[in-house]
């Protein structure tokens, strides 16, 4: 692919890749069979295809089985698909489209009594037309995060939140807008291209803004992920142009909520706080925090709902907004009551950090009260999302004693088997002694595999 250039203001490399996008490691599996080791290659992680267009309807699946890491000459597969309504496979390893969305392909070989083999997600898109597109329907795009719609104009607020669309062709433009807040002139971000992030930096107007071009003729994604805070202005969609649109396909049916503060939001992630680099607009990127980096990890639904310095009730920082009112919200700008997503699989709520600060010079709140805020705010979770695994986590930024204790006497008194307590080391190493995005991206990897074991 060539190198794409995106708009005067995101223009390179890519450091991390969003749900469902296109990979070219190869996807094998091993196991002994005596004192040979079997494995299947298939080539490649993910395929596209283009339902109804004769050159881009079907392919065929080329695995080769190996033994000791040579090919064996001669292997035989055994083809199946995960779900048919998307792709069939053939006996022959045809694989061809059948309806919008994904499905998981996998070839197996037998050696002896054992059997090895390996997968392939295969995305299935359809056409769609550009008026589908930019009614901004989830029948054809992806919203990640809680949007304010208005008519003809996706609004994005909280941080972490954007929109995903596909086209076939070499590249897409959009008419974008910006409104300034007092604290910044511009929120910053990333464009995603098939995947791929590019620089982080901030996102301008525009009635014709190209946000990729140049690439091979294919099928493509494109996202935007707005990656600073609520209060650092508002990024607005009011349209993409491509010749050609197609439906994305829809995103993972795992729906994750993060519940946080400053650092969910990456607060200062991309300096080392040592050298003396206080916070900015400019180096706190949320593409690149924990929360974000998980929800990809898990190919997720996910959004984030976070804010700097907050508490889960009360107000440090000299701050007028809790977690309580907040989380109601489906953004703080325009404070339109949140309609809840009864089906949320997981909530990752990390707050506490904030709580102790305010502690520390209130001491009979946390003696007496943070216990029952904390264990009331969990009640909340309980009530509006009554079947999700509630991850309590803290502890990275340090913990405070009196933090510790009311979190662990909240789920006591709650003693509820799907609500846990997950504490993670301290890293100082960003700006303001906030975590460095190294450890972000380790706090990832754990935070990842703990709601992989969660949920099976």
């Amino acid at each position: 692919m060539k190198l794409q250039r995106i708009f005067s203001l995101l223009f390179s490399a890519a450091f991390f890749a969003l749900p469902l996008c296109a990979c070219n490691g190869g996807e094998r599996e091993e196991n002994e069979t005596g004192d040979a080791a079997y494995s299947v290659e298939l080539g490649g992680k993910t395929h596209d295809l283009l339902l109804g267009d004769e050159a881009l309807a079907s392919f065929s699946l080329s695995p080769v089985a190996k033994k000791n890491g040579a090919a064996v000459e001669g292997a035989s597969f055994t083809y199946t698909a995960s779900d048919p309504a998307v792709a069939t496979v053939s006996e022959e390893g045809l694989v061809t489209a059948v309806g919008g969305g994904t499905s998981t392909v996998n070839a197996a070989y037998s050696a002896g009594k054992k059997t090895v083999s390996a997968k392939m997600t295969v995305r299935v898109f359809e056409e769609a037309t550009a008026e589908e597109v930019n009614s901004f329907d989830e029948a054809y795009v992806n919203l990640y995060g809680r949007m304010e719609n208005g008519e003809g104009v996706v609004n994005i607020d909280n941080v972490g939140s954007g929109i995903e669309v596909a086209f076939f062709g070499t590249e897409l433009r959009a008419k974008l807008s910006v409104t300034p807040s007092a604290s910044a002139p511009a929120p910053y971000g990333h464009v995603f291209i098939d995947g791929e992030a590019q620089e982080f930096a901030p996102f301008s107007s525009g009635d014709d803004v190209v946000l990729a071009e140049g690439l091979e003729e294919g099928i493509h994604t494109v996202a935007i992920h707005k990656s600073s805070e609520i209060d650092e202005g508002r990024l607005s969609v009011h349209a993409f142009y491509s010749d050609r649109f197609l439906a994305v396909p829809e995103k993972s049916d795992l729906k994750i909520e993060f519940v946080g503060d400053s650092i969910t939001c990456g607060y200062g992630n991309l300096v080392m706080g040592n050298i003396g680099e206080s916070r900015s607009i400019s180096n706190s990127d949320a593409c690149l925090g924990y929360a974000f980096l998980t929800g990809q990890a898990l190919r997720a639904d996910f959004s984030l709902i976070s804010y700097s310095g907050i508490c889960v009730k009360q107000f440090m920082w000299g701050g007028t907004l809790n977690m309580a009112e907040l989380h109601t919200y489906t953004s703080l700008v325009t404070k339109t009551p949140y309609k809840y997503d009864s089906d949320m699989d997981v909530v990752v709520l990390n707050l506490g950090t904030n709580d102790g600060g305010y502690i520390d010079t209130h001491t009979t709140y946390g003696l007496n009260d943070f216990p029952d805020d904390y264990r009331e705010f969990l009640e909340h979770l309980r009530a509006v999302y009554p079947d999700a695994y509630i991850i309590c986590a803290y502890g990275m930024m340090g913990t405070n004693s009196y933090v510790d204790r009311g979190i662990k006497m909240a789920l006591e008194e709650l003693n509820d088997s799907k609500i846990s307590y997950k504490t993670f080391p301290q890293n100082s190493m960003g700006a303001n002694t906030h975590p460095y995005r190294t450890a972000h991206a380790t706090y990832a990897k754990t935070l990842t595999a703990y709601i992989e074991e969660l949920i099976g």
